[in-house]
């Protein structure tokens, strides 16, 4: 979303720039293919996963204030409100609200990034830049937005909320594979618990919700199967489907599938849909 103060590189405007909670200055290196007046800027917040099945991400629209049209992109935009509450990573025992930057395309032109059907025949919108392993915190305890940034020979480190972010051109279709409307690509799995797993830069940019899926016994990927089930831990039970795709969406992202997990040692009733998930309860552990 564009604000009324947006321009195309130091233009006047007298309109007053939109206020907000945060401001947020990044660089978009790439390769100048796409026009950068086309170019969204949008935050994934993280959810609890009591929203099975739908993905464990909220997006909320970044107004851009100003942008330039040359590459590297320079790009100011503020984030107009706090992330909502989120049952799980707003409580006073987590105590903050991590989300991920992303650039995109606005491919249905309504202003919002949008999740894609498995049964579509293109994307709904697509994701053509993103920082791996950098988050946007937003801690709810003391109102404060950070960046978490991974630091050589440090780890991850909090960082003021306004420091320059650089977000890298991703060029390959299939990145879009990861705005996949109430399913992940397989390959989100592969990426965290695969036998070679990939290169964080091909993770996409929440592979998180694979990672928090607790692995099969021996930290392999969930089978790709309908019915298979594996022990993830103590008292916990996994449910996972392979879905029917379009060939669209089979031929850009390959197979998708979700996963049902839980922790009571009897639950009741499934939470899988029993007529297309195979659920298994476990009594103990690895």
């Amino acid at each position: 979303m564009h604000g009324e103060g947006a321009n195309g590189g130091g233009g006047e405007d007298a309109s007053p720039p939109p206020s907000g909670v945060a401001t947020l200055h990044v660089t978009v290196d790439g390769d100048g293919s796409i026009d950068p007046r086309s170019v969204n800027l949008a935050i994934e917040w993280f959810r609890d996963k009591s929203v099975w099945p739908a993905r464990e991400l909220e997006p909320q629209q970044l107004v851009i204030t100003q942008h330039s049209l040359s590459w590297p992109m320079t790009i100011d935009a503020i984030v107009p409100e706090r992330p909502t509450y989120d049952p799980y990573w707003s409580s006073p025992s987590v105590g903050y609200r991590p989300g991920r930057l992303i650039a995109y395309i606005d491919g249905n032109h309504d202003d919002e990034l949008d999740f894609t059907p498995i049964d579509a025949n293109d994307f709904t919108d697509r994701i053509i830049a993103y920082a791996s392993g950098t988050t946007i915190n937003y801690y709810t305890t003391v109102d404060v937005f950070a960046q978490n940034v991974q630091v050589p020979n440090v780890g991850p480190t909090d960082m003021p909320i306004d420091q320059p972010l650089e977000l890298l051109q991703r060029t390959d279709l299939a990145e879009s594979c990861n705005l996949l409307a109430d399913w992940e690509p397989y390959t989100a799995y592969e990426s965290v618990f695969g036998g070679i797993p990939l290169d964080a830069n091909q993770r996409g940019p929440w592979d998180f919700e694979a990672a928090s899926d607790s692995p099969c016994p021996g930290n392999v990927a969930p089978a790709q199967t309908a019915e298979v089930s594996c022990d993830a831990g103590a008292s916990q039970w996994h449910a996972q489907e392979v879905a029917q795709t379009s060939t669209f969406i089979a031929q850009t992202c390959g197979k998708v599938m979700r996963v049902c997990e839980g922790g009571d040692s009897t639950p009741s009733p499934c939470p899988c849909d029993a007529t297309r998930y195979y659920c298994t309860q476990y009594e103990g552990g690895l």
